[in-house]
């Protein structure tokens, strides 16, 4: 019966939600890695990347000044490790433009759950691509979100392998104009559940109502994590920074086990309880911004009556290079079956130039 559960919580529960209501998902023993991003972590960006009004970045290495940081390791406080990973939230608000491409695992005894996905912000334009597969219910689907300037309707789409066939929720038309009444996110401690999916609570008091920010306080909460586990390395560049939560803070914390349960259950998974949760960030050391982000905990919930334990790892890499951070290009990549550029052929005429003319001038370079 165990065992059982175990199966049950691994076909019905893990399916990968990222922010939009995005569905990412894998299931039992999948076909093949189809949906992996080739690529890996891009050098560091120039600070010329911060720019325009509001676009400031802060120096990471006054939080722990006067401390030597060695290539071994240096022990700092929770709060300055706090403090790090949230003002490397703040840095990448205000960069210009940046991409991520996500891994993750999800473990329940011999079974693997896996999603891959990638996400692109350039200026106030955002493109996110999700290879799911969902086993012996369906085949790979590719799922899309979009919020491009050169569109008038922003919203998801779907594209089906098996049927060769697109379904939008909001279907994209194309726009000549530049919207203007979108602005840029504010800096806050819940960016890393909007935009990275990042589970752990590094805000305040929280209402009843989880999902209105205008209720919520802005205080940080130093206190989910174990002091003496937070470590600082140099490792040139950038740092790497390593610390572990505290799982009865986690347990007490139902901010953190709803946004757990958002991001793999659209809310549905119950009775969390973590055994542990284990962060290692990598930041590059000149513009404060995250190289890469991982975490790996072990849980034990519930899902429709049933319950079982679980491992969920997540590994992000970040790039910042103007083709990983190329919306054009990226449009220009959804393809079908039948190779037909989709989104690229919804743009009118002359989007459809802007889009070559800013894909030829990466490709001459």
């Amino acid at each position: 019966m165990r065992v059982l559960k175990t199966v049950l919580i691994v076909i019905f529960a893990l399916l990968f939600a990222v922010s939009g209501g995005l569905l990412c998902y894998g299931i039992i023993n999948p076909a093949s890695d189809a949906g992996a991003d080739p690529s890996g972590i891009s050098d560091e960006p120039s600070k010329t990347f911060f720019s325009g009004e509001g676009s400031t970045q802060t120096d990471i290495r006054t939080i722990f000044a006067g401390a030597t940081i060695s290539s071994k390791g240096t022990s700092i406080s929770s709060k300055d490790a706090v403090d790090l990973m949230i003002q490397a939230a703040y840095n990448l608000i205000n960069i210009k433009q940046f991409y991520f491409s996500a891994r993750v695992d999800v473990r329940s005894g011999s079974k693997l759950a896996f999603s891959d996905y990638n996400y692109t912000r350039n200026e106030l334009d955002t493109f996110k691509k999700i290879f799911a597969y969902t086993g012996v219910f369906n085949t790979y689907v590719l799922r899309c979100y979009y919020g491009d300037q050169r569109l008038e309707t922003n919203g998801t789409s779907s594209y089906d392998f098996k049927s060769k066939s697109w379904s939008y929720t909001t279907a994209p038309k194309p726009s000549s104009t530049v919207s203007t009444d979108r602005s840029k996110d504010t800096e806050s401690p819940y960016y890393f559940s909007g935009t990275l999916d990042f589970p752990l609570d590094f805000g305040g008091k929280k209402s009843a109502n989880k999902k209105s920010k205008e209720v919520r306080s802005e205080d940080v909460n130093y206190d989910l994590i174990d002091p003496e586990s937070v470590i600082l390395q140099d490792a040139g560049g950038y740092y790497i920074l390593t610390f572990n939560a505290i799982p009865d803070k986690l347990n007490a914390s139902e901010e953190t086990k709803y946004r757990l349960s958002d991001s793999t259950t659209r809310g549905s998974m119950k009775d969390i309880q973590f055994a542990d949760f284990t962060v290692t960030a990598e930041i590059w050391k000149e513009t404060g911004v995250f190289r890469m982000l991982y975490y790996k905990t072990n849980v034990h919930a519930s899902l429709n009556g049933e319950s079982g334990d679980s491992v969920i790892e997540k590994t992000m890499n970040f790039r910042y290079d103007d083709e990983s951070c190329s919306i054009a290009k990226r449009i220009k990549s959804i393809k079908n079956g039948e190779e037909e550029e989709v989104f690229y052929l919804k743009l009118n005429d002359e989007n459809k130039a802007t889009c070559d003319a800013e894909i030829a001038a990466l490709e001459s370079k």
